[in-house]
């Protein structure tokens, strides 16, 4: 899974990261609705794992781009709402140092995506 237990209560602990990672959440969420969307939530994505500062993690986002389209915001406006209250709650998570928290935001955020990807790959 994407989040493990104590990496991700201690991801971003320095207060610039944790202040990036506001931002794009902020950026991502003033693209709602609009194709752009899916680049800069593509990029909060990258800093969530470059934060966690795990190589781990790392390569799982580099498999990832090989399978989930930058676009998926776009190509899923459905999960839209749902993901910007996910990335809030995922930072609220890291900021208070609850790695169970954290882990199971992100497990969920990761495993909806995937079924939504699934689904769409099957029909092609």
């Amino acid at each position: 899974m994407l989040f493990r237990g104590r990496r991700t209560g201690s991801s971003a602990h320095h207060p610039h990261e944790l202040a990036a990672l506001r931002e794009l959440a902020a950026e991502v969420a003033a693209r709602s609705g609009d194709d752009s969307i899916g680049e800069a939530n593509w990029r909060f994505h990258q800093d969530i794992h470059r934060a966690a500062h795990s190589p781990r993690l790392l390569t799982q986002l580099r498999q990832a781009a090989r399978v989930v389209p930058t676009n998926f915001l776009t190509l899923f406006p459905d999960h839209e709402k749902h993901s910007l209250d996910e990335h809030d709650k995922l930072i609220e998570a890291i900021a208070d140092h609850d790695a169970e928290r954290a882990r199971s935001v992100a497990e969920r955020h990761v495993l909806e995506a995937g079924r939504s990807l699934a689904a769409w790959l099957d029909h092609r």
